[in-house]
């Protein structure tokens, strides 16, 4: 190895390094890599320079190893002008160049990088279709299973390619055997519905359960929920907690309001209210029309004022158990009562107040005319003295 290290030729000093780095049938070697490392970029071996980019990279040294990246993408490494492209486009330890980050996509994708190919078609999907199509289909062809996917979803929609669902079929399929998430998601949706393949709702889970694993949380929602109804597929509760968690855990709305539920209930999980009331709130935060609903219910006997916040939060979002609970318990009329309404209330007030004060006094108009300026300022909160 020393003989290596002093007299070697560059391929085999990086050979090395990248051995010792990985801990490649030798003790793993960090140190004695990055040694190696810089002794072969001194000798201008632009794969040393990527290699120690990349370590730079991970060890969170994102300034410098932009610097490396650039350096070996100089000298023509295809790798490098992807990774130097990927940091330009973010903004990471350089400063964030959209225009420059597309000139290394496209040099790469010249040189054959399936990846680069990929990231440039995105680039180019909105102003070169034809182009986007083409480098989709080249990097489809090399293997590459996002660009699969890719073509595959345009073949689907007919987008810059005639139609044709079938294939995409295929190619969705061929995408997320090759351990794509979104592929392996779009194809348990498509057994799921019986869309363009035969439907096969025991399949769909087992793909909905493969995205999921690899952090896909919608995928984990979906299979959460097959698991929990057991709709022609066998009924988990404890599996389909787990999988809300997961979704959950991720930022799922959705899968918030349903773990709760389970929990308040709990099925699939010990019981515990006052968790799943987090969770439902955390719910609602996000939007979810549900988590109000219940909250309301669950403040109900207990915090009528929280009741009602919640209940009018989930009529406001058009739920209408809530609208109906709303009015029966508070009788505020607010199904109608937008601020549209307010508005007009507000102008037939200063109507009224106009015509009590010019036209003449008759005692029962006085009795219409205070009994409807009580209701309108109790609901526009609209106080005028005179």
């Amino acid at each position: 190895r020393l003989s290596i290290d002093k007299k070697g030729d560059t391929k085999s000093i990086v050979n090395l390094a990248i051995m010792l780095e990985k801990g490649d049938g030798i003790p793993k070697n960090q140190k004695e890599a990055t040694s190696l490392y810089q002794a072969a970029i001194q000798k201008g071996d632009n794969r040393a320079m990527n290699n120690y980019a990349c370590m730079l990279y991970n060890s969170e040294n994102k300034k410098d190893a932009a610097n490396y990246y650039k350096m070996s993408a100089e000298k023509g490494n295809s790798n490098a002008m992807l990774s130097y492209a990927c940091m330009l486009d973010k903004g990471e330890g350089v400063e964030k160049n959209k225009k420059e980050a597309a000139s290394y996509f496209r040099l790469s994708a010249k040189k054959g990088n399936a990846q680069a190919m990929v990231k440039y078609a995105n680039l180019l999907n909105n102003e070169d279709k034809k182009k986007a199509l083409r480098l989709y289909q080249h990097s489809a062809n090399c293997g590459n299973p996002t660009a699969i996917f890719k073509y595959a979803i345009l073949l689907y929609n007919g987008d810059g390619v005639q139609q044709n669902k079938e294939e995409a079929a295929n190619l969705i399929l061929k995408s997320a055997n090759l351990g794509n998430s979104e592929a392996l998601f779009m194809y348990a949706k498509m057994l799921e519905s019986g869309d363009s393949v035969e439907k096969n709702k025991e399949e769909a889970l087992k793909y909905y359960i493969l995205s999921a694993d690899k952090g896909n949380a919608e995928a984990a929602f979906k299979a959460a929920f097959m698991m929990e109804k057991g709709e022609d597929v066998q009924k988990n509760p404890n599996k389909a907690y787990s999988y809300y968690k997961i979704a959950a855990d991720k930022g799922n709305s959705d899968a918030m309001f349903r773990q709760g539920l389970m929990m308040s209930a709990g099925i699939g999980t010990f019981k515990n209210t006052e968790q799943a009331i987090e969770l439902f709130k955390k719910s609602a935060n996000k939007g979810n029309v549900d988590a109000m609903f219940w909250l309301g219910l669950l403040y109900e006997k207990n915090d009528k004022d929280q009741a009602k916040v919640y209940f009018k939060m989930a009529m406001e979002k058009g739920n209408k158990d809530a609208a109906d609970k709303y009015n029966e318990r508070y009788w505020h009329l607010s199904i109608w009562w937008s601020s549209k309404n307010k508005i007009y209330l507000k102008s037939l007030l200063f109507l009224i107040i106009i015509i009590k004060n010019y036209c003449v006094k008759i005692s029962i108009f006085h009795i219409i005319y205070y009994i409807f300026y009580l209701f309108v300022v109790y609901y526009t909160k609209l106080h005028i003295w005179y």
